[in-house]
């Protein structure tokens, strides 16, 4: 279970907006032998994973500061009762994110004085 004090970072990943939303670029072949075949083939190199309004929401406030409970709330105040509840989709969508490698996940720290 992701605790709501934990900060989702975004990995290396490709994306890009559009009007539509976001769209992240999931490499199709990550071997070099798939990627070979892929151009002998002429297949394009990435998948594109075209996220809803929520997701792109969510994709767009995971910034490497803010934890999940500022991102659910976020969420929560611009979306309202569509985005209910909120934060057991919002775990679920950083879980596949985390699956595919699109997101890592660490500690909140707080900086003490130390004298």
């Amino acid at each position: 279970m992701i605790a709501p004090d934990t900060v989702p970072v975004r990995s290396d990943v490709g994306f890009a907006e559009e009007e539509s939303g976001v769209v992240i670029l999931m490499p199709r072949y990550p071997t070099f032998a798939g990627r070979l075949m892929g151009k002998l083939l002429h297949r394009s190199t990435h998948v594109r994973l075209k996220l809803d309004s929520l997701g792109s929401a969510v994709w767009r406030l995971i910034d490497g500061r803010r934890d999940v409970r500022q991102i659910g709330e976020q969420i929560n105040s611009v979306f309202g009762d569509v985005a209910e509840p909120v934060y057991p989709r919002l775990v679920e969508f950083l879980n596949i994110l985390l699956r595919n490698k699109f997101v890592k996940l660490t500690e909140l720290c707080e900086v003490s004085n130390v004298d």
